[in-house]
This record gives structure tokens, sequence and C-alpha cells, in this order.
């Protein structure tokens, strides 16, 4: 997935979340500074699943 952010000093934070809900399993992921996002959210995640027909 592809995480956004206005600001490195948020990368801590997101770091722990993302532990914490992934917990050992951890997908592929990049953190991204960049300019302020839409309605000056914190965090803007872009991912991509694939599901299996059962």
């Amino acid at each position: 997935c592809r995480v956004y952010t206005p600001s490195n000093t948020y990368w801590g934070a997101i770091n722990e979340v993302y532990a914490a809900f992934f917990g050992t399993h951890k997908p592929g992921r990049v953190i991204v500074s960049t300019s302020p996002l839409h309605f000056n959210c914190l965090v803007e995640i872009e991912a991509v699943v694939e599901l299996k027909k059962e």
C-alpha cells in the first residue's frame, strides 16, 4: 500500500498503528511525504487487494 502524509513527523505514529493492525504479517508499503492532503487530512492510504474465490 501507499501511505501519504503531509509531514514525516507522523511516521512514528503511522508505524505504530500499522504494526498494531497487521501484527506479524506486514504487507509491503511505502510512506510518502507530500504537500497538504485534501481536507487537511493527516494520512491517506491507497491499497490494492486480491480476493480469492472460494
